[in-house]
């Protein structure tokens, strides 16, 4: 939930010193995905701002009060050992083909 409260306010922050900066919209969905079930289609950014209430989406109401919902039982968390087998391999499909001294160094699992 700490995903999902940082960039809505890194955007109040942003508005507040008059930076024009939006939240990315990869993150934006992973939290609409994740936390915002109910959250109407459209442009991620737009549409996580308007679900905290931060701004206008289309002809919608802005909204006053919202819940997160801190899990979803359809999408259980990755466990740890999961997320790093995901890890090596995307990297070991990223380091494909290049010389063996271009490839990064192998990734080390962490005691614990």
């Amino acid at each position: 939930m700490g995903v999902a409260e940082s960039p809505p306010h890194a955007h109040d922050i942003a508005r507040g010193l008059s930076v024009d900066w939006l939240p990315p919209a990869p993150m934006s969905r992973a939290v609409l995905d994740r936390l915002i079930p109910d959250a109407p289609p459209g442009d991620p950014t737009r549409v996580l701002l308007w679900c905290t209430g931060r701004g206008d989406l289309d002809r919608l109401p802005r909204r006053t009060s919202w819940t997160w919902e801190e899990a979803r039982a359809d999408r259980p968390a990755r466990p740890a050992a999961a997320r790093r087998r995901a890890h090596r391999r995307r990297r070991a499909a990223a380091t494909a083909g290049r010389r063996a001294s271009e490839r990064m160094p192998p990734v080390r699992a962490r005691a614990g």
